[in-house]
């Protein structure tokens, strides 16, 4: 290829989310031989998280620009900014995530010839405003990326976006990271179930909380809860008064750096959400050799190729653990009664969770992108690449 494919990829900000890590994965692990990445960030979201992000991507040589909106800086002066950006690095791709970027992306564009594409990350959290802002840019953007067939069957529908201009892409991890072969030792008479995530409402902590307040757990079995968000406080007062404080423990905020070493020294991964447009930290979970206890949505049964479930009591018995019909604290109770009955299934589920996972190594979803990358510069230009 005589010219790389300038990407640009533009983020509402770096924050603690999936996606900021797949972008990022995405813009460290492409062909730099053929391709050439930049990231933009519009905005901070935690002056912590900022920073890690700013030192990963200075490691790996990728340049990116981090505005600074703490003190609200106007709409004006941010689409200005990405405009001169643009017009500097005359991108041939310009990469969205999320309608916050959609919009000044598509403004800072306006009279520049660029292919603008768009991945959604998950359907949750569309304001009218959102919709709105779509409808009026969809004909910019010549291509949509979804994280799951569950994902691209809701923005079909949602934004009258032909299929074919639709592709489904599942986000991929480093397998080699999280190895259960690395596995510490765990003490044997401590039983460690974990959950990941943002602490917000779509995750369904309050759901795991209620759940374990009707159940009479063995002193031995702890729950940990990694992340952070804006339940932390509600989630916290909820463990107090329902008596939850010797066995239940708010991780907070963990580097992503840890995360292997808290899957390994976790006997089982719970994830109670509501909805979830792909789940990177279940495959994580996976990754590690898991048994899983999950919520029945669509987006998790894709990714364990789970579709024909049998429920009796309000859970499913699967290869990987048990799924629970989604929002449903009962069916959970019953769901973790059955596994704490079975601790002897729990290595079988883990094997085959590490063996799923393999599905989704990130070398697969970088060739992906730099194939649909290639597609949209041959079809609109005509290129021999």
């Amino acid at each position: 290829m005589e010219n790389k494919i300038k990407i640009l990829y533009i983020i509402s900000n770096f924050g603690g989310g999936g996606a900021e890590k797949i972008i990022s994965d995405l813009a460290i692990r492409i062909n730099k031989e053929n391709y050439e990445p930049l990231i933009v960030s519009l905005g901070n979201y935690d002056k912590s998280l900022t920073e890690k992000w700013d030192k990963i991507l200075n490691f790996y040589n990728i340049e990116h620009f981090i505005f600074d909106r703490t003190n609200g800086a106007h709409k004006i002066k941010t689409i200005l900014n990405l405009r001169k950006i643009i017009k500097i690095y005359k991108p041939d791709i310009i990469h969205t995530n999320y309608c916050g970027s959609i919009f000044y992306s598509a403004l800072s564009s306006t009279g520049i010839k660029v292919k603008m594409i768009n991945t959604f990350h998950s359907t949750s959290g569309f304001s009218l405003k959102d919709k709105i802002i779509l409808r009026i840019f969809r004909s910019k953007f010549k291509h949509f990326v979804c994280v799951s067939k569950s994902v691209k069957e809701v923005i079909e529908k949602s934004f009258k976006i032909k299929s074919e201009d639709i592709s489904v892409i599942y986000n991929g991890i480093d397998l080699k990271a999280f190895d259960p072969h690395q596995n510490e030792k765990k003490v044997k008479d401590k039983l460690v179930f974990l959950s990941i995530g943002r602490l917000s409402k779509e995750k369904g902590f309050d759901i795991l909380l209620n759940a374990l307040s009707k159940l009479n757990l063995p002193s031995n079995v702890y729950f940990e809860i990694a992340g952070d968000g804006s339940l932390k406080q509600d989630l916290k007062e909820m463990i107090i008064k329902k008596g939850l404080e010797g066995q239940v423990k708010l991780l907070g905020n963990v580097n992503h750096d840890n995360i292997p070493q808290l899957l390994w020294s976790a006997n089982v991964y719970v994830m109670p959400s509501l909805f979830e447009g792909f789940g990177i930290s279940l495959i994580e979970a996976m990754a590690s050799g898991k048994p899983l206890i999950l919520s029945d949505i669509d987006s998790f049964k894709e990714v364990l190729g789970l579709y024909d479930l049998n429920f009796l009591n309000g859970f499913a018995i699967t290869k990987f653990g048990v799924m629970f019909e989604v929002g449903n604290p009962e069916a959970l109770v019953n769901a973790l009664k059955w596994m704490l009955e079975n601790k002897d299934k729990w290595e079988t589920f883990g094997k085959n969770s590490y063996e799923r996972a393999k599905e989704f190594d990130i070398s697969k979803f970088v060739q992906k992108y730099e194939l649909l990358y290639r597609k949209l510069i041959q079809k609109y230009e005509g290129g021999h690449l």
